[in-house]
């Protein structure tokens, strides 16, 4: 069996550091989330700063990973924050 052998670019824009802090309010709500317990009745501003905060790096990433052609990272982006939400909602709702 061949193996694929994948080269994945760099993505120059935005930096590492503009991709890590808009993940940082998104990073705070679950925390304030896990601090709250099994509360179904979340406060909603912490529910649209987090979604906020992933929305715009999808978006961003998005934009950027269209316009440099690096789709697989694009594509393990989306499947890496749509994991991470699942593996979240059952871990939150199991109980």
């Amino acid at each position: 069996m061949a193996r694929i052998k994948m080269k994945y670019r760099r993505i120059d824009k935005p930096s590492e550091i503009i991709r890590t802090l808009m993940l940082i309010p998104a990073i705070v709500v679950l925390i304030i989330l896990i601090i709250l317990g099994p509360n179904p009745s979340y406060p909603i501003w912490a529910i649209i700063i987090g979604a906020g905060s992933i929305l715009s790096y999808l978006a961003t990433m998005t934009y950027f990973c269209i316009k440099q052609k690096c789709y697989i990272q694009l594509a393990r982006t989306y499947v890496t924050i749509f994991l991470a939400i699942a593996c979240f909602l059952m871990i939150r709702y199991s109980k």
